[in-house]
């Protein structure tokens, strides 16, 4: 499996807010975390680290007890039979993540209203969990890009009950940037988790300073091409590269994940 994260400030905004992490735990456990932080002056930025730390470090915690360190591999089936479950460890995760930012923002007032979105994805032999917060997505690459993720934004809720109807009207409505939900935003945190096949793929992770930016299935061809991590990371760059052509108006995040198709 062949993973790649990459991150810009774009063109508009002062500084980064985007988080992310790439980790192989394992030989066949590998954790993608992308947080896109909000809040004022350095509130945007702080949330966005301190969720990833406290999510990663609540999912590593919660994976020791089944990570072999002779062999090197995560034991799947000795997590299910122990009655754990991966869906629980991720809204946990996401709950820590949480709580951290809140008892900082009540801690620094300065900081009050601060928060992120977050997507995790959990790649285990040849399943992905996911789980998500915000308007971050992950999409899985079939005959085009498909998004799996569904946002957690005013905008999106608009177009589910039929208000908004095409993308030039998303595109110009005033709750095109609004969340429904965040990290941080709450002293609870509700988290949408999903679980699918992932035996042969790519898989696009980004925050919304990509894929509002610019046509992410136009470069399909290129990271087909994919086949090895210099390649992997050339198209996480064009990615990039067209994100900042196409206005660069926010921070932008991308982690592509390829897994060859054996034989």
């Amino acid at each position: 499996m062949l993973y790649v994260g990459k991150s810009d400030i774009g063109k508009h905004r002062s500084e980064n807010q985007d988080t992310f992490v790439a980790l192989k735990l394992c030989q066949n456990l590998v954790l993608c975390v992308i947080c896109d932080g909000m809040g004022g002056v350095n509130g945007g930025r702080i949330a966005s680290e301190l969720a990833i730390t406290a999510f990663v470090d609540y999912a590593k915690d919660a994976f020791m007890p089944f990570l072999n360190l002779t062999t090197d591999l995560f034991d799947y089936d000795a997590m299910l039979m122990s009655g754990v479950d991966m869906s629980e460890i991720l809204i946990k995760a996401t709950s820590a993540a949480n709580i951290t930012i809140r008892q900082r923002s009540a801690f620094e007032r300065k900081l009050e209203g601060m928060g992120t979105t977050l997507i995790a994805a959990v790649f285990i032999d040849d399943i992905l969990y996911i789980a998500n917060v915000g308007d971050s997505r992950l999409y899985v690459l079939k005959e085009n890009f498909e998004q799996i993720t569904h946002d957690n934004s005013v905008i999106q809720h608009l177009i589910d009950i039929g208000r908004i109807s095409s993308a030039e009207e998303a595109s110009k409505s005033p709750y095109r940037n609004m969340l429904s939900r965040a990290v941080g935003a709450e002293d609870t945190i509700e988290t949408d988790i999903y679980m699918l096949d992932f035996q042969f793929g790519t898989v696009l992770m980004c925050s919304d300073g990509l894929y509002n930016f610019m046509g992410i299935n136009d470069f399909i061809p290129q990271i087909e091409e994919s086949d090895d991590i210099e390649k992997l990371e050339l198209a996480a760059d064009k990615l990039i590269e067209e994100a900042n052509l196409g206005g660069g108006g926010d921070n932008i995040t991308v982690v592509l994940v390829r897994k060859a198709k054996e034989g």
